[in-house]
C-alpha cells in the first residue's frame, strides 16, 4: 500500500492534532525527512538513463531528479562497445589544457553543480529568455535571474526579475544572456515554473512548486564528441516530493512506518508536545539505523521493486491501523 499526500494529512490530523496542520506544512515536513534520510550515507533509488551526445558539445547536464550527492556511474555509448570512465575534471585539463581534442569520448568528469540544465553561451541561443508556470494560479510569484549578458558589445553582470502570469510566457526585459549564475523564484508556486529561451523552445531550468531553485550536475565529455551518439548511465535519483493530494509518498514499504513516525514527531514538535515529539523521533531514527545495519539498501535495488520479500512492515489498509501499535522492528 502506498500513502497519498491526502490520506497522510488526514491521518496526522486525526491522530496527532486538530486540523491546524495544512498540506503545505506536511510537504515541508516530508522534504525535511527526505533530506535527513538521503544525507545519511545511504544510497537510494537506483535509476538508469541516457543523454544525447552532440557533435562539438563539451558539457552535459544531468536530470534535476538525480541525487546531487551521489554521482552517476557511466557505462558506454550505444554505438560503441568501449566503456567510458569517470575522472576528475582537473585530469582532463591537465591532458588537454586548451580543451581542443575531439573524437570519441572516453572519459566523463563532474564539473560543478549548475543552476540550469543548459547555458545560452554553450548552445548559441539567441531567443528571448522568459518564464511561465504550468498553473494559471501562479500570478504573484517572481522569477529572479542573474548572470552575464552582452550589452553594448561587452559582457556585464546583470539581474532581472520576471513576474509570473500563470501559463503565459513572460519574457525578460533584458536580452543577450550569456551565462546564468542564479535562477530562482521568490515563493512557493502551485505549478512547475519553467525558465526557457522563448516559449517552449530551449529549457534552462524547471523549478518545482515547493522549491526555490533547481540544481543540475554539469559534466564534461572528453574528448569533445565529433559524432552524435547516446550515453547510457546509472545513477541514484532523489525522492519525489508530492505536490498534489493524490500523489504518493515516495518511500518504500521497508521504511514507511518509520517515515510516518518522523512526520508525527514534526507535527507534535510544532504543537509543543515535546514528549511525543521525542518518542516518535526516536522511533524514526531507530528505523533508519535498522536499515543501515541490515545493509538492505547498499545499491538501492531493494527500494525499487518493493517486493514482498523485502517488506518489513505490513501494508496498512486504513488510517486507524497505523497508530500507537506500530513497532519498529
Amino acid at each position: 500500500m502506498s500513502w497519498s499526500l491526502e490520506s497522510l494529512l488526514e491521518f496526522l490530523q486525526r491522530f496527532c492534532v486538530d486540523e491546524s496542520i495544512t498540506t503545505a506544512d506536511l510537504i515541508k515536513f516530508i522534504e525535511l525527512r527526505y533530506d535527513f534520510i538521503y544525507n545519511d550515507t545511504l544510497d537510494f533509488y537506483r535509476t538508469e538513463g541516457t543523454f544525447a551526445l552532440v557533435s562539438g558539445t563539451k558539457y552535459y547536464y544531468m536530470a534535476r531528479q538525480l541525487n546531487l550527492a551521489i554521482k552517476p556511474k557511466f557505462f558506454n555509448q550505444t554505438d560503441d562497445t568501449h566503456p567510458i570512465t569517470s575522472c576528475d575534471y582537473d585530469h582532463i585539463l591537465s591532458i588537454d589544457p586548451d580543451q581542443s581534442e575531439t573524437g570519441t569520448p572516453r572519459k566523463m568528469a563532474f564539473v560543478e553543480l549548475s543552476p540550469v540544465q543548459r547555458q545560452p553561451n554553450e548552445s548559441s541561443d539567441t531567443g528571448a529568455v522568459g518564464a511561465k508556470s504550468s498553473s494559471s494560479s501562479d500570478t504573484s510569484q517572481e522569477v529572479y535571474i542573474s548572470g552575464l549578458r552582452t550589452s553594448g558589445g561587452v559582457l556585464i553582470e546583470d539581474t532581472d526579475v520576471i513576474s509570473l502570469s500563470g501559463t503565459t510566457f513572460v519574457a525578460s526585459a533584458k536580452t543577450g544572456w550569456h551565462t546564468f549564475r542564479v535562477v530562482s523564484k521568490n515563493e512557493d508556486s502551485v505549478g512547475f515554473v519553467t525558465v526557457s529561451e522563448t516559449d517552449g523552445v530551449n529549457t534552462y531550468a524547471i523549478i518545482d512548486p515547493y522549491s526555490s531553485h533547481s540544481e543540475y550536475q554539469k559534466w564534461r565529455a572528453w574528448p569533445t564528441s565529433d559524432v552524435t551518439d547516446t550515453i547510457r548511465y546509472t545513477g541514484y535519483r532523489l525522492p519525489v516530493v508530492p505536490q498534489f493530494d493524490s500523489a504518493s509518498i515516495d518511500v518504500s514499504h521497508d521504511l514507511l512506518a518509520g517515515f510516518i513516525h518522523g512526520l508525527r514527531s514534526d507535527v507534535h514538535d510544532v504543537n509543543f508536545d515535546m514528549i511525543k515529539a521525542q518518542k516518535y523521533e526516536g522511533m524514526f531514527r531507530e528505523a533508519i539505523q535498522k536499515a543501515k545495519e541490515n545493509n538492505m539498501w547498499g545499491d538501492g535495488q531493494d527500494l525499487v521493486d518493493g517486493s514482498d520479500s523485502y517488506r518489513r512492515y505490513d501494508p496498512r489498509g486504513n488510517l486507524e491501523d497505523v497508530d500507537e501499535d506500530i513497532e519498529v522492528i
